[in-house]
């Protein structure tokens, strides 16, 4: 059930916004045929296998992306690579953190548009981009507070 909700979304989406199914016929009438969908954080993109078959059954180049999730800035350079190899306007499609990804691939006039599932689409100065921005730095434990335990002197 899962997956039809995604797929539905998607096809609204390359649809020019109608509800349509996500068809050949309506790949030819957008002249959107790609669509690169991107993973959430602590993932892969197997978990778009689904999905990416029934749009490619339906006409559509679909690609993958793998962002390594070493940093950031890496994670929208491969975005920006699987959109480069696409020949031809795309949909970028983000789940989760992948939302933050595409919108900063996003900027790409091949991007034709951008689809959030269950994903971050953080304004430019937000906390969320500050935090993932940060991301790139070693992580630092936090200082360990004592905690006060109560003693057993009646009182």
């Amino acid at each position: 059930m899962k997956n039809l909700c995604v797929v539905a979304m998607l096809a609204a989406t390359l649809a020019g916004g109608t509800l349509e199914s996500a068809s050949a016929q309506s790949a030819s009438k957008t002249g959107i045929k790609n669509v690169v969908l991107v993973h959430g954080a602590f993932a892969d993109g197997s978990g778009w296998e689904a999905v990416a078959k029934i749009l490619e059954q339906d006409g559509y180049t679909v690609s993958v992306a793998q962002p390594p999730e070493t940093s950031y800035a890496e994670d929208i350079k491969y975005t920006k690579a699987a959109v480069d190899a696409t020949d031809g306007p795309v949909v970028l499609v983000g789940h989760s953190y992948g939302g933050s990804i595409i919108t900063e691939a996003g900027n790409d006039p091949k991007v034709s548009a951008l689809v959030y599932i269950a994903a971050t689409s953080p304004p430019l100065r937000s906390m969320t981009v500050r935090a993932v921005r940060r991301s790139n730095r070693p992580c630092r434990k936090p200082p360990r507070r004592s905690r006060r335990t109560a003693t057993a002197t009646g009182g």
